[in-house]
């Protein structure tokens, strides 16, 4: 399992967490992202907007933090690969990889081209990031197009963080 970590662009402005001085925890916003799949943004940005959100096929977590925001996803170790697309088209499992990436600023400045995002739930009593990042490293590096791809990732992903915004922490 390989949970990368990269940082990302800079700006954004207005810091609007709270933190809880007891636990030194923040309330994070929960977004589900959609976007395009690697390689394909641009094409998806030249359609007229109507037709743009099928295309939309690659599923992500976001956590806004206020002042940066987290991004996970699973994808495919080598998404345009040709042996990648062989690869998933027949059935087959390739590797995958689990990412966290550090947004500075604010969502939506900071997205992947051609995202959309949809708000999930607001945690206050979780380390959603220390819940998010535990989950990553537990995640595995198989991917299916079936059974075991970026959408099963962020469900999972936020079916955890719930939980553990209702156990009131991790």
């Amino acid at each position: 399992m390989v949970l990368r970590t990269s940082g990302g662009g800079s700006g954004g402005s207005g810091a609007t967490a709270s933190t809880n001085g007891a636990f030194g925890r923040h309330e994070f916003e929960v977004f589900l992202g959609r976007t395009p799949l690697v390689g394909l943004e641009r094409l998806t940005l030249a359609l007229p907007p109507g037709l743009r959100a099928p295309l939309r096929l690659h599923s992500f977590v976001l956590l806004d933090v206020g002042s940066e925001c987290w991004l996970y996803d699973f994808l495919p170790e080598a998404p345009t690969a040709p042996g990648t697309a062989a690869g998933l088209l027949s059935g087959r499992a390739v590797r995958g990889q689990a990412r966290r990436r550090r947004l500075a600023g604010r969502a939506p400045k900071q997205l992947p081209v051609g995202a959309a995002l949809r708000s999930v739930a607001r945690l206050v009593r979780c380390d959603a990031l220390a819940v998010a990042d535990a989950f990553t490293e537990a995640w595995g590096t198989e991917l299916t197009l079936a059974t075991r791809n970026c959408r099963h990732h962020t469900d999972a992903l936020i079916a955890a963080l719930l939980a553990a915004e209702q156990a009131g922490g991790r």
